[in-house]
């Protein structure tokens, strides 16, 4: 079963993650410690890709914000489409330069 834990803070609140793509921020000290699993992912083919990276999440803790900063966006064709659950239009029209 997967663990859930959010961490409310004064400003900002985050949520605990056991996964991601490769859009991630480590500590130094973190990256010397799993040098070899992260150098992996270019020394070898694994599936998913990301799975060296889901590992070290196992020992190490990982956080995303919420709500989140960023999406995941795809061929609207593939089975991941895009998320109903954000208004599109709004969000285009809110950051145009």
């Amino acid at each position: 079963m997967l663990e859930k834990k959010n961490f409310l803070g004064q400003n900002y609140h985050w949520r605990k993650v056991n996964e991601t793509l490769c859009t991630f921020l480590m500590s130094k000290q973190t990256i010397e410690k799993h040098w070899d699993k992260l150098t992996s992912m270019c020394k070898q083919e694994h599936y998913p890709f990301e799975s060296p990276l889901h590992k070290i999440y196992k020992e190490e803790l990982c956080i995303s914000p919420l709500p989140s900063l960023a999406i995941h966006c795809t061929n609207v064709n593939s089975a991941f489409g895009l998320s109903p659950n954000i208004n599109w239009k709004k969000l285009w029209d809110e950051n145009e330069v």
